[in-house]
């Protein structure tokens, strides 16, 4: 069923405070007892090591871009996913469009905002798969560990981004031979993403499903 310290070149001061007060209020509701819980043409801007949380294995992190995506229904959006890869790797090309000439390494971090509680049902019965459920909220997301990705964006794969509240973890596959990946001149993703497991609990594998550009305005 369809629903499922960066410097400030990285993640704007704003942003940062708004991503603090949404935190502050998803812990303050997980204390009460609530378990739920880019452009491509930019030049490759390389940051600290220590700036990029997520960026295990990478040991010159650079943000390739950063893009959005959203489920088929709207009700779960990946925002401002910032892409960081291995800037040593990353091919020079004339046009601008770095994420074109990359291939290695990838990590990502940014936020994932949930419109209404999902939960993990049947298409068409609303038989439960399993007892994992997602609170509304903005959650913020980094990898754990390292994925990988091929030229143009292609064969994108994210094993594991954890949650930093709601113990939660998904993951992004957008393999090539489906015309999956990057979208948007490098600022959208069309893969699938699967909830793994939420507060300990394994997800079935249709928790969420195939996320796009689809309705979403930059």
């Amino acid at each position: 069923m369809e629903r499922l310290k960066v410097n400030s070149l990285s993640f704007p001061a704003l942003h940062f405070a708004r991503i603090a007060a949404t935190l502050a209020t998803v812990i303050a509701l997980v204390a009460c007892g609530n378990d739920g819980g880019g452009g491509g043409g930019a030049p490759v801007t390389p940051i600290p090591p220590s700036g990029c949380y997520s960026c295990n294995g990478i040991t010159s992190p650079a943000v390739l871009t950063t893009f959005t995506t959203q489920s088929a229904d709207g009700m779960m959006i990946l925002r401002d996913m910032q892409l960081f890869v291995q800037s040593t790797q990353v091919m020079p090309n004339a046009s601008g469009n770095n994420w074109n000439w990359y291939q290695g390494p990838i990590a990502l971090q940014g936020t994932m905002e949930v419109r209404q509680p999902m939960m993990d049902v049947m298409p068409g019965t609303g038989m439960p798969l399993s007892q994992c459920m997602i609170s509304p909220g903005t959650y913020y997301l980094q990898s754990n560990g390292a994925g990988q990705m091929g030229f143009m964006g292609s064969d994108l794969r994210v094993p594991s981004l954890i949650a930093t509240s709601g113990a939660i973890e998904l993951s992004i596959e957008a393999p090539s031979q489906l015309g999956m990946g990057l979208t948007n001149q490098g600022r959208g993703l069309y893969g699938v993403v699967s909830v793994r497991r939420v507060n300990g609990i394994q997800c079935s594998p249709q928790f969420f499903g195939t996320f796009s550009t689809s309705g979403i305005f930059y």
